[in-house]
């Protein structure tokens, strides 16, 4: 199994995950052991330990959300969970609205439609030019500039028609 990379330049949403991620390392260490030396009772302690951990784990998966291309196909990592999908799998790749609990959103995404027929949506969005009042959004991966967008839609586009290797 090879690399996988992203079609895009890094966002400053995963820079600011990034930094969420350090910090919470810290703040658990610095808690921790303030806990410990207090005598902290030990429900509450895993109690903390828990809340950590979910938070630690939902700031790293949204600021990694996206699109990675491999050698094995394309991976599609989400703030839930993570879809790897084979070239031959994919017939497609579409750009419609992004979804949002069955909502059309102001911005659109990038979609892999499947040789079955299913449609997935990669939480990968094109920034409008502007967006208007009481218009729905979906804050989950990067939202991408216009032409960053469209050059990643490219390169997706391109490996999978280039196949493997």
């Amino acid at each position: 199994m090879g690399e996988w990379r992203a079609p895009y330049p890094r966002t400053v949403q995963q820079y600011v995950g990034v930094f969420l991620v350090v910090f919470g390392i810290l703040f658990t260490v610095v808690a921790g052991t303030t806990a410990v030396i207090a005598r902290a009772p030990v429900l509450a302690m895993l109690a903390g330990a828990a809340f950590i951990a979910l938070w630690l784990t939902m700031v790293f998966r949204i600021g990694w959300a996206g699109l990675y291309l491999g050698d094995d196909g394309v991976l599609v990592r989400g703030p839930l969970r993570t879809h790897r999908f084979t070239r031959t799998e994919i017939a497609a790749v579409a750009v419609a609205p992004a979804e949002v609990f069955g909502l059309v959103t102001a911005r659109p995404a990038i979609w892999l439609v499947l040789r079955d027929g299913r449609r997935v949506e990669v939480p990968v969005q094109r920034r409008p030019d502007r967006v208007g009042f009481g218009s729905v959004t979906k804050n989950a991966g990067p939202v991408l500039r216009p032409d960053i967008f469209d050059a990643a839609v490219t390169a997706v586009r391109d490996h999978l028609a280039r196949g493997p290797g």
